[in-house]
This record gives structure tokens, C-alpha cells and sequence, in this order.
């Protein structure tokens, strides 16, 4: 049955509806979410905060657009699973709209703002998947039968619920406590710092707005009705107040005087009150903030922002990868799993790439035509773009051999060349080789040689040399 018909059918008799506190059950209030700073933190209003919304987007495009497949382990060896599992290609066939990439950005954001990703799987009769949904995990509550036994999920739809199994419900908790069901949600954690940073936000934006100093008092040289102070404060208002007054000449009559209280915007630190609200924020989502445009003197040199950058990849996405992949694969077919391919990070940075790629090539556990099939490029018609080169010192035995009876060679020769016989200097050297017995150019000239007997003359100068 599809997800939109349990979600709307009928509720079978004797099962309570769900109320309003048990579905959020957690205490979480998501309607007002108000904070002691006075502003409403919920799901929704959370990404108007400029650095949480620039946080969310930074790590959910990065880890849905890490390249993706299913793989399987055959001999030790990793290969691709073939064919490739449909709902990798369409999550959702009622909506051939959402891509892969689009279903694992809304689980990234589901888990960065709730705590939390429901992902509702349709299967055939033999239990293989065949389309993915990610939920609102506002509209889902976890329930259990008994300490120890399986949750199940409930659905709340627009005029009823619908209760689904562990078989039908991928559920991705980012962080819970020991015994709870149900992920922390980070907007929950960390609502009073959201707050803060949103009523600062709120408040520069009236400070600007206003345009000119407003908050002082008006002095005026006798008594004046209640009627007439009001008066006066309303047409100092409407004159002197918001953008369009900006700047704008007061002229006060009768002996009246203004004096302003309001301070400056340096003078009130908006500026850094403004920068370390942004890191606070960034804390929440460990995000380095040189990739939230953060300019903070200190915070972008070069050596800072790469360390920065390496720190990201190892303890913000990494933890996030592997807890997708993990989870994922569990509905994966037979004995595949889903990975994600952190080599993708580079994809960008074609200096570091092609770098990685000179090493691979020169240790010769790469070849040419691979490196071309990773770049998409068409592979040479060559068989030497298919071997795999070896440096000379990191030879393999055989090439270790070769060396060693080149030395041994030389040596043999050099102690001919000095006058001894070459069967000891083979025997010397190492060699277990018969000299063929006919004397070297350098130990005797060819015209001194007789025809009829060369080896006399060569015998008669080895024994004058011994």
C-alpha cells in the first residue's frame, strides 16, 4: 500500500489518534519556539538566520553531490554492483523531478535541522525497493510496544496517520542518547544561542532601518498637556524616523531643545557582536568559518583556510558520510553497500587532482587508460597506455635480479681488465659461468697473435703476470 493511502485511510477501530502532545512528544515547541532573547526558533524560522541557512546549504550540497554506488566485495576486491539499484537513479517514480542528489540533500537537511531523517521505502513483493520519500520528520513519532522490542513509526497526515514497520521506515538518527529512539535535534540543543544570534539579527535590521538617531528627549521650556506632549513625540516620529529621514534637518520652535540618547553602531558593537554570533552558529554545525564567507582578520590566510578546509572533510564529513552510507545500506540489494566517494571533494580542485594522479602513475598502481576512464577521457588505442610503470628502485624480484647480475658483470670485468683469469674473476664475482677462453682486447692485441696458436700468446702473458 503507498504511503499517501495509509496516510489517509481509514483508522482501524480501537486505535487511539495521535494527539498533538504525543506526536511531540520530545517537548519540542515547534509553534512559537520562543527563546529568553524573545525570538521564535523553530524548524522553519531557523534558516532565516543568515549563517545556520548558509551552514545547512554549505553541508547538504556537499555531501549530496559526493559521487555515489553500490558496491559488492568478489575476492577480496571491490567492484560495482550491476545493474545499479533503480531507486539510485529514480528515487521516486511518481516524481521523476527528484533526483538522487535532490532525495540525499533533503535527508542532509533533515538531519541538520531535526536531528532527524524518516525515509519511507516502497518494495515489491520479494521485498526489493523500488522508490524512496524522504518525510517531514515533523509528522512522525516513534513508538514501542515493549522495552527491547522493534519501533514502529506513525505518519500523521492532513486528516489521519498511518503506521508503518523498520521494513518500511529508513530511520537516520544524527545524534541520540543512550535508551532514546528519537536523534537530538541541534535546533533544540542550541535554541538559546539561535536566539541570541536571530534577535541581533532583528535588531540591526530595525537600527538601520530607522535611519537616525530616535531615542532622546525633547525639552521644552514650560508645561505641556498630555495631549500636546503626545502631539509633539508623533510629529518628531513621522519627520525624523525610518530610511526616507535619513539625515534630515529637525527644527524645533519655542525654546525647545532635543537631546539624543541612542549610541552609535560602533559605539553598541553591533559589528562584533554580529562576527561572534556567526562562529557560535558555525560551532553548531562544525563548519570552518572561512566557508561562510567569515573575512575576520586571522580566520583567512592561506595556511588557515587549508587547514580549515582538511579539518572539514575529516570531522564534518566524514562523520556525516558514514552515517548516510551505513544506514543506506541496509536497503541496498543483496550483499552490496552504498558508498560515497570522498575522492569527489577534489573534483574541483584540478591541481591536487592531477597531482594524485602523477603519483598513482609513477608507483605504478595505476595505468594511463585508467586515469583517462577517471577523467572521462577516451583511452589511448596503445599497449603501453595499458601498462603500469615501475620505478627502478622499487623494482619487483625479478627486476632485483637483473640488477644484481649487471653488478656482478661489472665487477668480473674490471677484474679481467686487471689482468686476472677470468674463470677466478667469475668465481669471484659471483658468476657460475665458463670463460669461453679467448683473451680480451684489452690483455692482448689482435695483430700479436699467432693464427696457428692464439692461445699461446695469451697464456705466456698471464703466467708473466702471476
Amino acid at each position: 500500500m503507498s504511503i499517501m493511502r495509509r496516510a489517509f485511510s481509514r483508522r482501524p477501530p480501537g486505535q487511539r489518534a495521535i494527539s498533538y502532545q504525543t506526536l511531540w512528544g520530545s517537548g519540542r515547541d515547534v509553534v512559537t519556539g520562543n527563546t529568553t532573547a524573545g525570538m521564535a526558533i523553530n524548524d522553519e524560522s531557523v534558516l532565516n538566520v543568515t549563517t545556520a541557512w548558509a551552514c545547512i546549504r554549505l553541508l547538504a550540497d556537499t555531501v549530496s553531490t559526493l559521487p555515489s554506488e553500490a558496491m559488492v566485495r568478489v575476492d577480496g576486491e571491490r567492484r560495482p554492483w550491476r545493474p545499479r539499484p533503480q531507486w539510485m537513479l529514480t528515487p521516486n517514480p511518481s516524481d521523476v523531478s527528484l533526483t538522487w542528489q535532490g532525495l540525499m540533500s533533503q535527508v542532509m537537511v533533515s538531519l541538520l535541522v531535526d536531528g532527524n531523517a524518516f525515509v519511507h521505502t516502497t518494495r515489491d513483493d520479494a521485498g526489493e525497493v523500488l522508490g524512496l520519500l524522504v518525510l517531514d520528520p515533523r509528522s512522525v513519532t516513534i513508538h514501542t510496544a515493549a522495552l527491547g522490542s522493534a519501533p514502529y513509526y506513525t505518519v500523521q497526515g492532513a486528516d489521519n496517520h498511518a503506521t508503518f514497520d523498520t521494513s518500511e521506515i529508513l530511520h537516520i538518527p544524527l545524534l541520540r542518547h543512550p535508551g532514546q529512539l528519537r536523534g537530538l535535534s541541534p535546533i533544540d540543543q542550541c535554541r538559546e544561542a539561535l536566539g541570541v544570534t536571530a534577535a541581533a539579527q532583528d535588531f540591526q535590521g530595525r537600527f538601520f532601518s530607522q535611519g537616525t538617531s530616535t531615542t532622546g528627549i525633547i525639552e521644552y521650556p514650560g508645561d505641556m498637556s498630555a495631549d500636546q506632549q503626545q502631539a509633539l513625540a508623533d510629529h518628531w516620529a513621522a519627520l525624523h524616523t525610518g530610511k526616507a529621514n535619513s539625515h534630515k534637518a529637525a527644527v524645533l520652535t519655542g525654546g525647545a531643545s532635543f537631546k539624543p540618547l541612542s549610541l552609535t553602531a560602533d559605539q553598541m558593537q553591533l559589528l562584533q557582536l554580529r562576527a561572534f554570533q556567526r562562529s557560535d552558529v558555525c560551532a553548531i554545525w562544525r563548519v570552518p568559518a572561512a566557508l561562510v564567507q567569515d573575512n575576520q582578520p586571522g580566520a583567512v590566510s592561506y595556511a588557515s583556510v587549508e587547514q580549515q578546509a582538511l579539518s572539514f572533510e575529516k570531522h564534518t564529513i566524514r562523520p556525516l558520510v558514514s552515517l548516510v552510507e551505513g544506514h543506506f545500506s541496509r536497503i541496498t540489494p543483496g550483499r552490496s553497500w552504498l558508498r560515497l566517494s570522498m575522492e569527489g571533494l577534489l573534483r574541483g580542485d584540478q591541481k591536487t587532482r592531477f597531482e594524485a594522479f602523477a603519483t598513482a602513475l609513477n608507483n605504478g598502481w595505476m595505468s594511463v587508460n585508467e586515469i583517462r576512464r577517471y577523467e572521462d577521457q577516451r583511452a589511448i588505442d596503445h599497449e603501453s597506455a595499458n601498462m603500469y610503470r615501475m620505478p627502478l628502485n622499487m623494482g619487483d624480484q625479478e627486476a632485483a635480479a637483473l640488477a644484481m647480475l649487471k653488478a656482478r658483470a661489472e665487477i668480473a670485468a674490471k677484474l679481467v681488465a686487471t689482468g686476472f683469469d677470468p674463470d677466478q674473476a667469475a668465481i669471484i664475482a659471483g658468476l657460475a659461468i665458463d670463460h669461453t677462453g679467448i683473451p680480451p682486447s684489452a690483455l692482448q692485441q689482435l695483430q700479436a697473435l699467432d693464427p696457428d696458436d692464439p692461445l699461446a700468446s695469451y697464456q705466456r702473458e698471464v703466467s708473466n703476470a702471476l
